[in-house]
């Protein structure tokens, strides 16, 4: 299905390439694209499965939740003693595991494993962008 759905994504994302006029707003229009692909994904798919069944998400095996759990859990600690920025919980781990798989992967793929300055040095981007996210009023994460 994984695959199904990429070959299906991959000409939007070719296209906002072709009708972009820089870099920033192909980006926002890729990502854009995606969760409305998504979203229109998951009505297909409600519709077409039995009531009350859930979604079932091949990264969802008990371990990987364990450790979404795991971050959110020091992250809603580190909210909660103010020594990170009141964000949306949920989102804000699963960015950060997101971003780390996703650049762990590409540095596997190297020959030799890569590890040094420039396998890390997205961390800085990726923090600068958690400093800008807008600050939540109330509970840092949105559990349903």
């Amino acid at each position: 299905m994984a695959d199904d759905g990429a070959r299906r994504f991959r000409p939007i994302l070719h296209a906002l390439a072709a009708q972009a006029t820089d870099f920033e707003s192909y980006l926002r229009a890729a990502i854009r694209a995606y969760f409305d692909f998504l979203k229109a994904e998951q009505e297909v798919w409600r519709l077409s499965q039995p009531a009350g069944e859930s979604i079932g998400h091949v990264r969802n095996t008990p371990e990987i939740i364990a450790v979404f759990e795991e971050v959110r859990s020091v992250f809603a600690d580190a909210m909660e003693r103010g020594l990170a920025p009141k964000v949306d919980l949920d989102y804000l781990a699963a960015s950060c595991i997101a971003v780390a798989r996703e650049i762990g992967d590409r540095m596997m793929e190297r020959r030799p494993v890569e590890w040094s300055r420039r396998s890390t040095s997205w961390f800085g981007s990726f923090w600068a962008g958690v400093r800008a996210l807008p600050r939540l009023e109330s509970e840092p994460g949105r559990r349903r």
